[in-house]
């Protein structure tokens, strides 16, 4: 496990269903007397919570979260699936979230400074990939610096190459203003977006990504198509709040005939992760039954 945006990465479970996540979350949440990250807030039984169902649960629609461009056919198919919510018992009301565009922007910013800053120890020696111990390349290094060098240049893929590069611009002198610290008031009035909103409401729904996926390849001469894929989980992500993104259908591409998965993103409250596994359950259990 390596840290890659301090202040933004955080440990989830990529599960088969929704119960087994829950259950790998009972394990991991909580407070760690090793980890600084952690907060002394007491742990729910998510397990338990599954069962109370959808019913009561109030959830707020953001058009932010739908914005013009998104696929015809993710939209209809996420709206299907909060119809299905309503039927269960959830109740639905629009909210505002009116700076969630600028979130990948932050997003970006935010996150290439502090991989500049995590991998810079990543130098041959101490930690990471050692160029000196892959006995497979032939260009063996000379010096010290050859080492720091030849250890990066082949230990670090192409977008973290990128990301070090973008990070260390905008911490340089000159820039920190510019960019870092823009960034970093941004993300606060963002995050005071979705306390505001959710004052009313347990949850917020919407896309987890404007598209389905695209074809291998397509972002690689093209970095910015990678963020604008994360404009919809950008917001949620330098808020600080918790989320899952669950299976709701499947839609074909632009540029291919074979349907792939939509996927349907419920945010909660800090620490609001039981009725976040909740509601997702209870779609989950209500298209088993379907």
């Amino acid at each position: 496990l390596l840290a890659m945006g301090s202040s933004l990465d955080c440990i989830g479970a990529i599960a088969k269903t929704v119960e087994d996540a829950a259950a790998v979350m009972e394990v991991i949440a909580g407070q760690d007397k090793k980890d600084a990250t952690t907060a002394a807030v007491p742990v729910e039984n998510y397990q338990e919570e599954l069962r109370k169902g959808a019913y009561g649960l109030k959830i707020g629609i953001a058009p932010e979260l739908f914005p013009k461009g998104i696929d015809t056919k993710v939209e209809e198919l996420v709206r299907s699936a909060i119809e299905v919510l309503q039927k269960h018992g959830a109740k639905f009301e629009e909210i505002r979230l009116p700076l969630a565009k600028y979130a990948s922007a932050v997003y970006a910013i935010i996150c290439t400074t502090e991989v500049s800053t995590n991998l810079a120890r990543y130098d041959g020696i101490r930690y990471g990939y050692s160029v000196i111990a892959d006995k497979t390349k032939k260009d063996q290094p000379k010096d010290l610096f050859e080492v720091y060098t030849k250890s990066r240049k082949y230990g670090f893929g192409d977008e973290a190459k990128r990301r070090i590069m973008v990070g260390t611009y905008a911490l340089s002198s000159g820039y920190y203003d510019r960019y870092y610290l823009k960034a970093s008031k941004v993300r606060t009035l963002i995050k005071k977006d979705f306390e505001n909103a959710l004052v009313d409401v347990d949850l917020v729904i919407g896309p987890t990504v404007p598209s389905v996926a695209q074809k291998i390849g397509k972002a690689a001469n093209n970095p910015i198509f990678g963020y604008l894929s994360d404009e919809l989980i950008s917001p949620s992500s330098v808020s600080g709040l918790p989320g899952i993104s669950v299976p709701c259908g499947f839609a074909k591409p632009s540029d291919g005939d074979k349907e792939l998965p939509v996927g349907m993103q419920i945010v909660g409250k800090p620490f609001g992760e039981d009725k976040v596994l909740r509601a997702a359950f209870a779609y989950e259990q209500a298209m088993k039954n379907a």
